[in-house]
């Protein structure tokens, strides 16, 4: 009963590392840009639906990833109107 409530008590923790980490297949068996964009939408639906990471930090998400997996340049992520 106490390990569950470690568990528990972790949970934010937990999703914020595992989560990244068992849907890294998805860009690495279909390298394309689609799948990398999906990637990064799901991890950063995750973080921002379960609150694992502060909101504002789940939202510079795709901020960093984007140009990280390549589906934009990072001049093209900026938010100008």
């Amino acid at each position: 009963m106490a390990l569950w409530k470690k568990i528990l008590q972790s949970k934010n923790l937990l999703l914020a590392v595992f989560v990244p980490l068992l849907l890294l297949p998805l860009p690495l068996l279909h390298p394309s840009s689609e799948s990398s964009c999906a990637y990064v939408l799901i991890v950063t639906a995750v973080y921002w639906v379960s609150e694992a990471v502060p909101l504002g930090a789940a939202a510079l998400v795709p901020a960093f990833l984007f140009p990280l997996f390549g589906v934009l340049k990072s001049s093209e992520v900026r938010n100008d109107p």
